[in-house]
C-alpha cells in the first residue's frame, strides 16, 4: 500500500453509523476516510482513488464473502469483524483477506436498528487501536518492501561478472529477512521435466519441519516439475502461483495410509502431494503457512522461479507481488547476461581454434600441394601430383570440419525425449565403414534420454569414423549401454596413456585424421550436460566413456 501525498485515503465500508463516525474520528487528519454504509455504496464508491478498504462483517444487503469477490485484488480488504470465531477467521484468509480485526465490543453495547447505541468511548477502542495498527503496518511493510527491492535491484544491476552470485545470495538474505520468510529460493528450469536449486536463503532452524519442504520438496536441490507448485497451470503462463497448504483436502488425507495421493489446492489449479502421512500432519496444524512462487522469463521462456515460504497465512497484494516480481524480472536479466558472455566467451574460443588450424593444420597440406606441384612442374611427372591430391583431400576434410563448427554455433539444439539405439544404428548407417563391424549391447534395456538426436547421431559418427581411420578398416566395435553411461569400444592400438586426456582437443590427431572429429564430439556431449573421457578398451583399443549423469 502506497501513501499518495498528503496521507492514504480509506473507504470503511460499514451500516454501523456509530462506527462509521468512529473511524473517521480516529484516523483523519493522518487519513483522508471515506465511509459508506452499503456494498453498493462501496462499489459505486471504488474509482481507483482508495489505498485501502476496510469492511464490516455486518453487510445488511449481502454476505461481505460475495462482496469481497467483487473487490479488486489488489486493493488491501480489512476485514473489521464484530465477532471472533475460528471458522471466520479460517474462511477470511482462505478468501484471501489482507487482515481480520475484532471490533471487540463490550455486552454492555446494545444495537438497535442496525447502529449502536454506545458513546465513543472504550468499547471499541481497542478494535480501533488494532485496526489502526494493522493499516499503519500495511503502509511501513509496503515502504520497506519497496525499498528493500530498490537496494537489490541497484546491487543486482551493479553486480560484475564475479560478484553476481554472491550478490544474488545477499539479494535472497534481504528480501527474506523483510518479509519475515522461511526460505527465499531461486530454481532453474532443467530440460522442461525438473527444476534445479541455483541459489537460496533458508532458516536452518525452521525448513527442516517446514511443512512446504516436506510437501512439495522445495529448497530440496531438484523438485520434478510435475511437483513443483503452479508449474504447468501458472508459472508457465508466467504468472505467480500462490499455495496456502493449509488447504489440503481433509477427506483425502483422513483415508488411511493406504492412500498414495492427496491435493493441495492453488490458485489457478491443483498440485499432487505424494503421501497421505504428510497430508494428516498438515491438517493437524491450524497455521502451515503459504509459498509463493513468480515466474522468472528470459527471451519469452520460463526460465526458473524464485520461491517464497513463510510458516503463517500469508495473502500476498498486488502491489507486493510486483515488486517481489521485479526481482524476478532483474534474477533473469542477470543470468542472460551471464548467458551472453558464456556464449560470447565460447564465440571468442571458437574463433581462436578456428585460427589455430587455418594457421597452422591447414599450412601444412598447402605445403604439400605447393612442393609437389614445384616438383610435378620441373620434372613433368603428373604422378608426382598423387600427394598433392591427398593433401587437398585433407584440406576439404579440414574446412568441411570447421564448416560444420561453424555452422552450428551451439553444439545442441532442442532436446526431446529420445531412444538411444535406434540414433546409435543410424549413425553407423551414415558412415562408410568397409569391412568394420558394430555390436551393440545394453540398449533394449536402457531408459530414454533427453537428447537433440541430430547432434546425437552426429557425435556417434565421428567417433565411428575416427576408429575407422585410426584403428583399421576392419576394426571391431562394441557400443555398450550400462546404467548411467554409452561406452564405444574397438580392438584397435588404442590410445596413449598420456594421450588419453588431450585428444578431445581441437586439432589433436594422430596423423591420420583431422583433428576436429573428437572436438565436435566433445562439444555435442558437453552441451548436452554430460562428459565424455577416453581410456583403453578390453581388447586393447581405444574406449570412450559417454557419462550421462544418471
Amino acid at each position: 500500500m502506497t501513501r499518495r501525498e498528503g496521507g492514504s485515503h480509506l473507504l470503511y465500508v460499514d451500516p454501523d453509523a456509530v462506527y462509521r463516525r468512529k473511524v473517521t474520528s480516529a484516523f483523519e487528519p493522518e487519513w483522508a476516510v471515506t465511509t459508506v454504509e452499503s456494498a453498493e455504496a462501496a462499489t459505486a464508491a471504488m474509482d481507483g482513488s482508495f489505498d485501502c478498504l476496510v469492511a464490516a462483517d455486518t453487510l445488511s444487503e449481502t454476505d461481505w464473502l460475495d462482496f469481497f469477490a467483487t473487490v479488486d485484488e489488489a486493493m488491501p480488504f480489512v476485514l473489521f469483524a464484530s465477532d471472533e470465531g475460528v471458522d471466520l477467521l479460517r474462511g477470511a484468509f482462505r478468501a484471501g483477506v489482507t487482515d481480520v480485526i475484532y471490533k471487540q465490543q463490550s455486552p454492555e453495547t446494545t444495537v438497535e436498528s442496525g447502529t449502536s447505541d454506545a458513546e465513543d468511548g472504550a468499547d471499541i477502542t481497542d478494535g480501533l487501536v488494532g485496526l489502526r495498527n494493522c493499516l499503519d503496518a500495511l503502509e511501513t511493510s509496503s515502504a520497506d518492501l519497496n525499498g528493500i527491492t530498490l537496494d537489490v535491484s541497484r546491487s543486482l544491476m551493479g553486480a560484475a561478472a564475479d560478484e553476481v552470485d554472491m550478490k544474488t545470495e545477499w539479494a535472497l538474505k534481504s528480501l527474506a529477512e523483510e518479509i519475515d520468510a522461511n526460505q527465499c529460493l531461486i530454481y532453474e528450469v532443467d530440460d522442461g521435466e525438473t527444476l534445479e536449486l541455483t541459489h537460496g536463503w533458508s532458516d536452518e532452524e525452521l525448513v527442516e519441519t517446514e511443512p512446504h519442504r516436506r510437501l512439495f520438496g522445495i529448497g530440496t536441490e531438484e523438485v520434478p516439475a510435475e511437483q513443483f507448485p503452479g508449474f504447468r497451470s501458472q508459472l508457465q503462463k508466467f504468472e505467480p502461483a500462490c499455495v496456502d497448504v493449509t488447504a489440503v483436502d481433509s477427506e483425502l488425507s483422513a483415508s488411511g495410509s493406504d492412500a498414495t495421493a492427496a491435493t493441495a489446492n492453488s490458485e489457478g489449479g491443483t498440485t499432487t502431494v505424494a503421501s497421505a502421512e504428510i497430508t494428516d500432519d498438515l491438517t493437524a496444524d491450524a497455521e502451515t503457512g503459504t509459498l509463493l512462487a513468480l515466474p522468472v522469463v528470459i527471451e519469452w521462456q520460463l526460465s526458473g522461479a524464485i520461491v517464497i515460504t513463510v510458516d503463517y497465512p500469508q495473502e500476498w497484494t498486488e502491489e507486493a507481488r510486483q515488486r517481489l516480481q521485479a526481482v524476478g524480472e532483474l534474477v533473469g536479466h542477470m543470468e542472460r547476461r551471464r548467458r551472453q558472455r558464456q556464449e560470447l566467451k565460447r564465440q571468442n574460443e571458437q574463433l581462436e581454434q578456428f585460427a589455430s588450424v587455418i594457421s597452422h593444420d591447414l599450412q601444412n597440406p598447402l605445403n604439400v600441394i605447393s612442393g609437389y606441384l614445384e616438383l610435378a612442374m620441373e620434372t613433368g611427372n603428373l604422378d608426382r601430383l598423387d600427394p598433392a591430391v591427398d593433401a587437398a583431400g585433407r584440406m576439404e576434410e579440414m574446412l568441411n570440419d570447421l564448416l560444420t563448427l561453424a555452422r552450428e554455433g551451439r553444439a545442441v539444439g532442442d532436446t526431446e525425449e529420445v531412444d538411444l539405439k535406434p540414433i546409435v544404428e543410424e549413425a553407423w548407417e551414415n558412415v562408410e565403414t568397409h569391412d568394420a563391424t558394430v555390436e551393440l549391447d545394453g540398449f533394449d534395456e536402457f531408459d530414454p534420454v533427453m537428447a537433440d538426436d541430430s547432434r546425437l547421431q552426429e557425435a556417434f559418427e565421428n567417433l565411428f569414423k575416427n576408429a575407422i581411420v585410426h584403428a583399421g578398416e576392419d576394426v571391431d566395435m562394441r557400443v555398450e549401454a550400462n546404467g548411467g553411461t554409452i561406452h564405444v569400444a574397438d580392438d584397435g592400438p588404442g590410445i596413449p596413456e598420456d594421450k588419453q586426456s588431450v585428444v578431445f582437443e581441437y586439432g589433436h590427431t594422430g596423423g591420420d585424421g583431422t583433428g576436429l572429429g573428437l572436438a565436435i564430439v566433445r562439444s555435442i556431449i558437453e552441451g548436452h550436460d554430460w562428459e565424455i573421457s577416453a581410456g583403453e578398451s578390453n581388447e586393447g583399443g581405444a574406449r570412450f566413456d559417454i557419462d550421462l549423469g544418471r
